[in-house]
């Protein structure tokens, strides 16, 4: 069925879609990049999710919890979604967004597929305007990609319980803040609750009392990405399971310098439960020196026995879209990237995780942001998203082989990655483009099933 009001939003934004393909153009011409052409690429890519939710062909039922309805799991379709209504303090960012909803599919209660979504992130008075870059509303997902219930197409995870933890806060699922500023055109102060409502999730899977899973896949794309990455450490903690693996899509969180930590603590993550075990992150966050990386690595450190995996494009476009957004809005910060510097960045940060033996990543040669929930979780390997070549390593079959170990055997993984290998010092001394090589530092990487279990 259309939808009048996306098309109305389609026709607006035609300048920002002809700004999109001038970004693509620039992308492949390893030109500086313009806020607005940063824009153009963010609003299209929030667009294009929008519009695969409308499509959305699934039934969907609804459950909202209260004092006399638990939504029980056991209760739940097998074939299809249930969003339910966790009530409480959970919302949406705009006072007249629908109230927050999370997404399950009943599966095998003792095997779970844990994801965040994603949606873009509102981080400033300006991101969160007239023209938000976030998404605003709570929308369950098709069931396509690794989602998909056909045993056929998706043998590895058809059967899981699969929970989603929608996603319409802003901040990349951790905040828990109410803005100085307010909704465009109103005297609403922007209220971001993206930690209540993940908290709002985990006590109803809590509440199921399903004692040790037997597998957890715990992962999110792009915004939501950034949250699974936050959320590690806690969910480890606090989800006992045989076999665990998490499984970051599209965000390995290349951001300008000084960029992150103001940012972490404007969202009010300092004083939620992310940081609580750890004393030290937690003044880190207080002083605005908490990054990505540092939340990473301590979970890498602290669950050594657990598999952490980046899927990520060598070039994605909509990263690059967002650190121009993040540093062209604040004059004190960097927005110069380029496709040749982000792949090194990516390659510094994963040689940071690389110092503890269960991180690992697959690189696809393409600029396209997030796998996981399309269409090309079935088609992607190393060389393009298409697979074309039917030669690389697919994305479908190293996904498939986690957890590792649980019906997965003796499957190991390993790193990823299309190109001629060589020193990320020689890569850039000899200015090599992302398509020609993989950081030689890093392809040794296997992770064999005999670390596991837990």
């Amino acid at each position: 069925v259309p939808n009048p009001e996306l098309e109305t939003m389609k026709q607006t934004h035609f300048s920002l879609f002809l700004g999109f393909f001038v970004f693509q153009y620039s992308w492949a011409q390893e030109e500086v990049l313009t806020l607005e052409t940063a824009r153009a690429a963010i609003i299209n890519d929030l667009l294009d999710q929008q519009k695969s939710l409308n499509l959305i062909d699934d039934t969907v039922d609804e459950c909202m919890i209260s004092e006399t309805e638990s939504c029980n799991l056991s209760e739940l379709s097998d074939e299809h979604t249930t969003v339910i209504f966790p009530g409480g303090e959970s919302q949406c960012i705009f006072s007249d967004s629908a109230p927050y909803s999370f997404q399950v599919v009943r599966g095998d209660p003792k095997k779970i597929l844990f994801y965040f979504q994603g949606g873009g992130a509102c981080w400033n008075e300006y991101s969160t305007g007239r023209e938000p870059l976030c998404s605003t509303e709570a929308s369950p997902s098709s069931l396509t990609g690794i989602f998909s219930r056909d045993i056929s197409k998706n043998p590895d995870y058809y059967n899981h319980t699969f929970i989603q933890v929608l996603y319409c806060s802003g901040d990349v699922h951790a905040g828990n803040t109410t803005r100085p500023y307010n909704e465009y055109g109103t005297t609403n102060p922007i209220k971001q609750k993206g930690a209540i409502n993940t908290l709002s999730v985990l006590q109803w899977l809590s509440n199921q009392n399903l004692g040790i899973l037997d597998e957890l896949v715990m992962g999110g794309t792009s915004a939501g990405s950034v949250g699974a990455q936050v959320w590690a450490d806690w969910i480890i903690d606090h989800i006992p399971s045989t076999y665990t693996s998490m499984l970051f899509d599209s965000f390995a969180g290349v951001f300008p310098p000084g960029a992150v930590g103001p940012m972490v603590k404007s969202f009010g993550v300092c004083n939620t439960p992310i940081l609580q075990a750890w004393p030290d992150l937690q003044e880190k966050c207080i002083s605005q020196e908490l990054s990505l990386q540092d939340l990473v690595l301590n979970a890498l450190a602290a669950h050594p026995k657990q598999t952490f995996a980046h899927i990520n494009s060598k070039t994605d476009a909509i990263q690059q879209a967002y650190y121009i957004m993040i540093g062209g809005l604040n004059e004190t910060l960097d927005a110069y990237i380029t496709p040749t510097i982000y792949y090194q960045e990516v390659n510094q940060i994963f040689e940071q995780y690389h110092t503890y033996p269960n991180h690992v990543a697959f690189l696809v040669d393409a600029s396209k942001h997030v796998y996981t929930n399309t269409q090309l979780f079935f088609t992607a390997d190393t060389n393009s998203m298409s697979g074309s070549d039917g030669i690389s390593e697919r994305l479908f079959d190293w996904v498939g082989s986690m957890p590792l170990g649980g019906g997965h055997g003796d499957t190991n993984l390993t790193w990823a990655c299309a190109g001629d290998h060589m020193t990320l010092a020689e890569a850039i001394s000899s200015e090599a483009k992302p398509q020609s090589y993989c950081d030689s530092s890093l392809t040794d990487r296997v992770i064999y099933a005999s670390i596991i279990p837990n």
